[in-house]
Parts: C-alpha cells; structure tokens; sequence
C-alpha cells in the first residue's frame, strides 16, 4: 500500500517532486462568487488565516480535489479485494 509521496512506509523518504495542481483561471470563479451570494454560502466558513473570498474557494476546490483522489484510491482498493477473493475462490474449487 503506497501512503502518497512516494512512500510505501512510513519510514520511507518523501519525494519532493510529487504535488498536485489545481488549474483555475485567475480571479473567474471569485467574480462568479462575488456576483452570486448565494453560491458563497456553499463554500466552507472561514478559516484562520484563510478569510478571502479567493482563499476559500482555493480550499473548496483543494478539498473537493483530494476527495476524488481518496475516493478513486478506495474503489482502487475493493476491487483489488474482489479480485483477490475471485482468485482465491477458483483455487479452492480445483
């Protein structure tokens, strides 16, 4: 099991070149925001330090990003599971 960063143990070195990106265009969601109040409420509260309306929809956007990730690495993870299980199931029956 790989634990991000290139590392399959904790005790492993993190590789500095691994990151993710979030590709936006410059300051169009903030003006979409701005012009619709009510889209500004979905976004998270503030946090400490992070209190722009630009900052928060960075988070939103960052959140949603490792959701997915974390998400597809899950389903990844059961069917690895399942194909296990399939696998040992035939060679029983033999």
């Amino acid at each position: 099991m790989r634990l991000g960063a290139g590392r399959v143990t904790k005790e492993d070195r993190i590789d500095p070149g691994v990151g993710l990106t979030v590709e936006v265009k410059v300051g169009a969601q903030v003006q979409e925001y701005a012009k619709n109040p009510e889209k500004a409420k979905q976004l998270p509260p503030p946090m400490p330090g992070v209190n722009t309306l630009a900052g928060r929809i960075i988070l939103n956007r960052l959140e949603a990003t490792l959701y997915g990730a974390a998400r597809q690495n899950v389903e990844a993870l059961i069917q690895a599971n399942e194909d296990v299980r399939e696998g040992l199931k035939k060679l029983r029956k033999k």
